[in-house]
């Protein structure tokens, strides 16, 4: 179940951009791991997700979320993003969080 989800439309800039859709959704995993779904739909109907787990606190999630919308990450970039906001809030990819969650662990 989604406990934040922002979605931002791109328009077809011809020679610039094409036409897509990005959603940036926080969830909780299975332990009550938190997780970042990236999701990219184009106008041609080809959709890509990626899940990373996130071990941050509540409060650091959200903030991670609107910082992925607001600066409108792509959907390459996301993973990296993610994974460096954790090492900027003291955790690195395979520790626990403060509860005890593995980061990249139950987001399936």
């Amino acid at each position: 179940m989604s406990i934040v989800s922002y979605r931002r439309e791109f328009s077809a800039l011809r020679g610039l951009q094409s036409p897509r859709t990005l959603e940036y959704s926080l969830f909780g995993g299975e332990g009550a791991a938190l997780c970042v779904r990236l999701s990219e739909r184009t106008a041609e109907g080809r959709e890509r997700t990626s899940v990373t787990g996130f071990g941050g606190d509540d409060s650091s999630a959200r903030d991670l979320l609107a910082y992925l919308y607001e600066n409108a990450v792509p959907f390459d970039q996301g993973p990296d993003v993610i994974a460096d906001a954790w090492a900027v809030l003291g955790g690195r990819q395979g520790e626990r969080d403060g509860r005890g969650r593995n980061p990249a662990a139950h987001c399936g």
